[in-house]
């Protein structure tokens, strides 16, 4: 078995544990705030260094990437698109922040992977 064969298969004691969750309790597990408005810097905090480096790079890639289209789109488009680009990113890595540190403390390492 590879690597992250099972990491879309929750187990039956997942599925029971998440069942017994309320709403605002399922939020909490599935996405960080801290992450969402704070990304790389949380979690350069949290010792995932390599997650934020990689996040740090992706988010000026994409600022670069966003910002040269945006000197050809109409300037209301083009910032409605940068601020919907880097909300989308922060949410990815918001969802993701948890998973990233669990890995960390219990696999030994989370690696490159975002």
């Amino acid at each position: 078995m590879r690597y992250g064969d099972n990491l879309l298969k929750p187990s039956e004691e997942l599925k029971a544990a998440h069942k017994n969750l309320t709403g605002a309790e399922r939020l909490k597990v599935a996405i960080n705030l801290w992450a969402f408005f704070f990304s790389f810097i949380y979690l350069f905090i949290l010792g995932l260094w390599r997650q934020a480096v990689l996040v740090l790079l992706i988010a000026i890639g994409l600022g670069v990437t966003v910002g040269l289209v945006g000197l050809f789109l109409p300037e209301k488009i083009g910032d409605a698109l940068g601020q919907g680009v880097f909300i989308a990113f922060n949410i990815l890595v918001a969802f993701r922040a948890n998973t990233w540190y669990y890995r960390e403390k219990t696999k030994g390492g989370a690696g490159w992977t975002l």
